[in-house]
């Protein structure tokens, strides 16, 4: 079993995917390009694995979460709320037991910036001749650690493999990804209850 933490709540804007992965890649944070108050926060508070591989760039802060997604409401974006837990210590999120979660799979990606997905890009994309017959869920996922394990293995094997600069190398992070299907209805609880 792998150690997972659970880190907290990326905010993700809501488009379709053609080709179904719905993952940690995606528009996260779509309000850093149009709210400098809200950026300003996000890069003081929340964008930390550039400077600390131990961190995920994502809130456990449910007052800045509130507020993110009234803004959202505002500018009339379309959003989804994921929940991940990582293999990256930074931060806790200690109030996990209030949300109410639909798993979604495991994804393997950067901790933040684009948080590049190797399953969208690798598999997903159907780039890799290796990957093509590996199966993943309706969120373009995997549903179960022991064949998220397999395929990094797979994939360091390919790495060395292949012509340089083929495969994105760097410092990868396990991701279980739930979409967080409660968030407004805690809101209405007291601002006291997420201290």
């Amino acid at each position: 079993m792998l150690k997972l933490f659970k880190n907290g709540i990326v905010i993700q804007e809501k488009i379709s995917y053609i080709d179904g992965y719905k993952g940690i890649e995606g528009f996260n944070w779509p309000l850093n390009f149009k709210d400098k108050n809200l950026k300003n926060y996000f890069d003081k508070n929340i964008q930390k694995s550039y400077f600390d591989l131990r961190y995920i760039d994502c809130s456990n802060d449910m007052f800045f979460i509130k507020k993110y997604i009234e803004q959202c409401k505002v500018k009339d974006i379309k959003y989804k709320i994921l929940f991940c837990e990582t293999t990256r210590k930074y931060p806790f999120f200690k109030d996990y037991k209030k949300l109410h979660l639909k798993f979604m799979g495991y994804d393997y990606a950067y901790q933040g910036g684009s948080y590049y997905s190797c399953i969208n890009n690798d598999i997903v994309s159907k780039r890799i001749n290796e990957f093509k017959n590996i199966e993943l869920n309706e969120f373009g996922l995997f549903d179960n650690e022991k064949k998220l394990v397999e395929y990094i293995k797979l994939r360091k094997i390919l790495v060395k493999k292949y012509p340089e600069n083929y495969f994105e190398i760097g410092d990868f992070a396990i991701y279980k990804l739930s979409e967080v299907l409660n968030i407004e209805s805690l809101f209405f609880q007291k601002e006291e209850s997420f201290l």
